[in-house]
């Protein structure tokens, strides 16, 4: 029977002859899941290696701002001393940069005085030790906001010679313990701290 015959014979009977089969398509070569694995190691090294590279250079500014203020920090200190008719009181800078000065204070009992000059007037001359002192000398200098102390150096605030009245009663109120010497001052880099006796802190209170 010819082909003809026959679809016209199926198509009597109701039944459709089923197309011809395509050639099949080749089957898809599925991508090797090592290769992605791998791809994914590299590409989370690489961010690690990124971060890691990150700390590194911000630890490394960190202790190079650190050197930095470290080579040129000042450290203020408290220096009185008392023998027999002698009494000085004054800030030595025992660090290794200038210190800029930005505010100084001196406090005794509940009375606040800007120089030893105040100190002096209003703690020593109305106990009437003064008169004794007058032939030999007090001798009183200023520290200044903006005046600068150099290491190595110090800045007397007064300082009696000869004089045993003035000296007992100078040395009596420096020992207080209500005494408080207070110098805030800065580096010159801008840092901050304050001297208050024999403590130094860092301090964010210093004018702009």
């Amino acid at each position: 029977m010819s082909a003809i015959r026959r679809r016209r014979a199926m198509r009597s009977a109701g039944t459709t002859p089923a197309p011809a089969s395509p050639t099949a398509a080749p089957a898809a070569v599925p991508t090797a899941p090592r290769r992605s694995g791998i791809e994914l190691l590299v590409g989370i090294a690489a961010v690690l290696l990124s971060l890691c590279a990150l700390v590194v250079s911000v630890v490394q500014t960190r202790i190079a701002e650190a050197q930095k203020g470290a080579a040129v920090w000042p450290h203020l200190q408290v220096e009185d001393s008392h023998l027999d008719a002698d009494f000085t009181l004054a800030v030595l800078n025992n660090g290794v940069g200038p210190a800029v000065v930005d505010s100084v204070s001196l406090h005794y009992g509940d009375q606040t005085y800007a120089q030893g000059r105040d100190l002096y007037d209003a703690e020593v001359r109305r106990f009437g030790a003064a008169d004794s002192s007058v032939a030999v000398g007090t001798f009183f200098s200023s520290l200044n906001v903006g005046d600068v102390v150099q290491a190595g150096e110090s800045a007397g605030l007064v300082s009696t010679l000869r004089g045993r009245a003035v000296a007992d009663r100078l040395s009596e109120v420096v020992r207080d313990s209500s005494f408080h010497l207070r110098v805030r001052y800065r580096d010159v880099y801008g840092t901050c701290w304050q001297l208050d006796n024999a403590d130094v802190t860092e301090s964010d209170a210093c004018r702009d």
